[in-house]
């Protein structure tokens, strides 16, 4: 097998919003040290391009994607999980001073 090919998430938008759902972790647990940094480099030699910022635009974007999970019409998602979610927003403002 040479790839797997996922299209559940699949849209037209900046690569930022894959980078950010891998950068997020698992629920919100810690990633592994240098796992970010080891992401990037394979990312711009296979021939991206990321911002200076890169790493805070992730984390704006993640933002969205949470915001909008929490948003979401008819979302069947049990109270632990928004919890959780509810948390990572949180500590993402924090994180980011907005």
């Amino acid at each position: 097998m040479a790839a797997v090919l996922d299209w559940e998430w699949a849209h037209a938008a900046s690569p930022l919003f894959d980078l950010a759902i891998l950068l997020r972790g698992n629920q919100g647990a810690p990633l592994p040290p240098g796992f970010a940094e080891a992401v990037a480099n394979g990312y711009r030699t296979a021939g991206g391009h990321l911002p200076d910022e890169w790493r805070r635009a992730t984390r704006l974007v993640d933002l969205v994607n949470l915001c909008e999970f929490l948003s979401a019409p008819g979302q069947d998602a049990s109270t632990t999980m928004i919890a959780a979610i509810r948390r990572l927003v949180q500590s993402t403002v924090d994180d980011l001073a907005i």
